[in-house]
């Protein structure tokens, strides 16, 4: 998709008018894949790619039942979502609440 249409393009008023947003749901207690999921974006893709970070997880249906399925049948606890770890571009998108923000790839401080 990113080869097809490319990094975001927005207008003045920040309406994304072409391009790739990628939309990450960080789930509990998985945050080095979250980690790892950035720097593929950021070598694979592009440091200029915008990514929403979601931190809205919640257990439902067989995550609330099922044992097998303990490790992430609870919410998200401030010290396992990335947008509140201290990481400068997703502390952005946090900031921004719920908006798009790009995340500071080309950092070695992200995620």
């Amino acid at each position: 998709m990113h080869e097809q249409v490319g990094e975001l393009k927005v207008d003045e008023e920040g309406l994304a008018l072409r391009g790739v947003l990628v939309r990450h749901l960080v789930m509990p207690g998985l945050l080095d894949d979250t980690r790892e999921i950035m720097r593929w974006i950021a070598t694979a893709l592009s440091c200029d790619t915008f990514v929403n970070v979601m931190d809205q997880y919640y257990p439902a249906y067989k995550a609330q039942t099922e044992p097998r399925f303990a490790q992430i049948n609870r919410r998200l606890q401030n010290q396992h979502c990335a947008v509140r770890s201290g990481c400068r571009g997703c502390a952005d998108a946090n900031r921004k609440k719920g908006a798009s923000a790009r995340v500071d790839l080309k950092s070695r401080d992200h995620c």
